[in-house]
């Protein structure tokens, strides 16, 4: 971390629960969230579209990092570029959130996730959450932010199909088949 960092509270959506989230600043218009915090309860709370996370990709979600059926906050420090692969039905991210709430059931739990960058990128390239339920089990996830039917970056699996994709490349160069 090369940025100045604090810590914030932000409001749920229903108000009353508060949440923290620690923020780097980077420059006078620039900040990425390292983590976010608080009490989560499941709420039939139907979905908003959040606004305003301009680093997503073509292929990125304005996701939320502790969502709105948890109480979350529709706010800029819970809102991340994620990928549209992870957060879908049936994506990683759908499925941990799922895991969660059928893991605290209907008694408040405790929620924690810390976001991980590559140097001063905004974009995280992984996500760490650690959910807590009423008796203090504990469950842990770590997600990449990535197309989730790709190998990770750094997976060793990644590294071989790169290495067998420049052979290829080699021999079609070898034969002409360019």
């Amino acid at each position: 971390m090369s940025g100045h960092v604090r810590w914030i509270r932000l409001h749920g959506i229903d108000g009353n629960h508060v949440f923290r989230a620690q923020v780097e600043r980077l420059g006078p218009r620039q900040a990425r969230t390292l983590s976010i915090e608080g009490t989560i309860r499941n709420l039939a709370e139907s979905y908003r579209g959040p606004r305003g996370v301009p680093e997503r990709t073509a292929f990125d979600h304005r996701g939320h990092l502790i969502a709105r059926r948890f109480g979350g906050p529709n706010r800029r420090a819970n809102l991340v570029a994620m990928h549209g692969l992870i957060n879908m039905s049936g994506g990683p991210w759908y499925k941990m959130e799922g895991e969660v709430a059928a893991f605290i059931g209907d008694r408040p739990g405790q929620m924690r996730i810390t976001v991980q960058y590559v140097g001063q990128q905004l974009r995280p390239v992984a996500f760490h959450v650690e959910a807590t339920d009423a008796r203090s089990m504990r469950r842990f996830w770590r997600i990449h932010n990535a197309n989730p039917y790709l190998h990770a970056p750094g997976d060793p699996r990644a590294r071989r199909r790169e290495e067998q994709d420049a052979e290829e490349v080699a021999e079609d160069a070898a034969r002409g088949d360019g």
